[in-house]
């Protein structure tokens, strides 16, 4: 909206861009510096507009995970396994056991219909789970409904 302010952060980067003599693309991975600036915003810069503000002080491992690059650190692999090992806590927290069903990484996730912040998994104690896993709710799509096979609920 036009009442927002336009106050923009200069974030030096470094950008493929396109080799002036053979037209052929520099990728970022054979820059050695910064070629370009990208501009920026972020939430922050709308605090002095509020007219109330609450913050709140949380553990950055349990509560945020960026995802501001397509590979590597702060992507969606990152933010996926951040909620991945929460999951995991939050079951053998309640004394489930759960490992990979064939020997590779341990994929989770507890949907927030079930539980927001690892409160009633105690049906989970004693149990030997093996992963990828997921539990959701009776009331949730599953991924072959969404995909249309199969009723939706």
């Amino acid at each position: 909206p036009q009442s927002l302010p336009r106050q923009y952060h200069v974030a030096h980067k470094k950008i493929p861009y396109a080799d002036p003599k053979t037209g052929a693309t520099i990728p970022k991975e054979k820059l050695t510096g910064n070629t370009g600036i990208k501009l920026e915003s972020f939430i922050f810069d709308v605090f002095p507009q509020a007219e109330r503000l609450a913050a709140f002080d949380v553990v950055r491992a349990e509560e945020f995970s960026p995802v501001k690059n397509k590979t590597g650190g702060d992507s969606p692999a990152t933010a996926r396994q951040m909620f991945s090992d929460m999951s995991v806590a939050w079951l053998e927290a309640e004394g489930a056991t759960v490992s990979a069903a064939s020997g590779g990484a341990v994929v989770a996730e507890v949907s927030p219909l079930v539980s927001y912040c690892g409160e009633g998994l105690q049906m989970f104690a004693g149990m030997k789970l093996k992963a990828p896993l997921l539990v959701q709710a009776e009331c949730e799509a599953t991924s072959q409904q969404l995909a249309g096979v199969g009723p939706v609920r």
